[in-house]
């Protein structure tokens, strides 16, 4: 609609500053000549708004001119809504700033958008926490934000022996972590990362190669003199989708075929470190030629109950673990020595319990 466009219009000239009628239909996916009567439209209601020729020319509004219009769709704004979290705010130590700007926006909205923002409110709760809720301490938080912030370089006591490349340091496109304790190193900040309730520093190092540090590994930090130059053209969404990327590459892959309860499928698809690659369905049962005619009704009647999947764990050593704690609702197909695993943890579980001195039991009074 032509009024959504000329607000939607208002709203960047009043965010950007100036933009030249190519940017702004780009933006709004309309034609230049379009572009020019909404500006001719905008005049006429009495906005300020005049075009600039010249190389650095384009639209723009009078100095100082502000509109009070937020331009948000009744979509738009229970997104915004949606996206907001008190849990970040409240580690940043913001807390108070964000109850304060969440109150502002809601009174800045027409009374139709407060009656649909209360709606969203009391049918949707977002807890980014989840059930597993972060003890990390994050004591030095504060100053690496307040690094971040004034494009100040760190000086950071950081590492642990046999840190994980996701739980302590790694690189961009690689996956390993630095061993040895905690050391003094020069970093320069270039933007905070915030993954479900864990926090990361992404910094270049004195080589410029970008990593990123895990806020609750630093034993210390010190801001130090001088400015952080950023990397040309260095964007963190970008740098971040990459590095998790190239992580989850790098982790190590032990792929097994099982067999599974249809039952618990769904817990399946929950744990953590296995990843289902294929589910075949229902599998033939070899080559009934070659199978005595019991064999071939008990495979048929397994294949009937359970599922067939191919599945990447991270180790046997983990695959052993998962497959053990599905009891009889997971069986391993392949590789062997998966199976023979299992089987080994099994009878040593069943060993510990039949070797368990007996419970002694008082006789019932009379």
């Amino acid at each position: 609609m032509k009024a959504d466009r000329l607000i939607s219009m208002l709203l960047l000239l009043q965010h950007n500053g100036r933009m030249t009628t190519r940017e702004l239909a780009e933006e709004l996916k309309v034609s230049p000549r379009t572009i020019v009567r909404d500006m001719e439209s905008l005049s006429q209601t009495g906005i300020p708004v005049y075009a600039e020729r010249g190389p650095h020319g384009g639209w723009a509004l009078v100095d100082g001119f502000r509109t009070s219009l937020t331009g948000l769709k009744k979509d738009e704004l229970l997104a915004v809504l949606a996206a907001l979290s008190a849990r970040l705010p409240e580690e940043m130590g913001i807390s108070a700033s964000y109850s304060s700007a969440y109150r502002k926006l809601i009174a800045s909205l027409p009374p139709s958008a407060r009656k649909d923002a209360d709606f969203f409110r009391q049918r949707l709760h977002i807890d980014g926490a989840g059930w597993r809720r972060s003890v990390e301490a994050l004591p030095y938080l504060p100053i690496v934000q307040e690094a971040v912030w004034e494009d100040a370089p760190l000086q950071l006591l950081y590492g642990s022996a046999g840190a994980s490349a996701r739980g302590g340091e790694k690189s961009a496109g690689a996956g390993g972590a630095e061993g040895g304790g905690p050391m003094w190193r020069t970093v320069y900040p270039l933007g905070l990362v915030a993954m479900g309730a864990i926090w990361y520093l992404a910094a270049a190092g004195e080589d410029g190669t970008v990593r990123s540090f895990r806020i609750s590994r630093i034993a210390g930090a010190e801001k130090l003199a001088g400015t952080v130059t950023r990397p040309t053209g260095f964007d963190l969404a970008a740098y971040w989708e990459q590095s998790t990327a190239a992580f989850q590459a790098a982790l190590p892959r032990y792929p097994a075929t099982i067999r599974l309860s249809p039952a618990a499928l769904p817990r399946l698809r929950q744990t953590r470190f296995v990843k289902i690659i294929e589910m075949i369905g229902m599998p033939q049962s070899g080559e009934p030629e070659k199978m005595e005619e019991a064999e071939r009704a008990e495979a048929a009647n397994e294949a009937c109950r359970t599922l067939l999947l191919n599945v990447e764990f991270n180790t046997l050593e983990s695959a052993c673990q998962i497959a053990l704690g599905f009891g009889t609702e997971l069986k391993v197909v392949e590789p062997p020595e998966l199976a023979d695993a299992v089987i080994v943890q099994a009878r040593q579980v069943l060993e510990m319990y039949e070797n368990a001195p007996a419970k002694k039991t008082n006789p019932p009074s009379s």
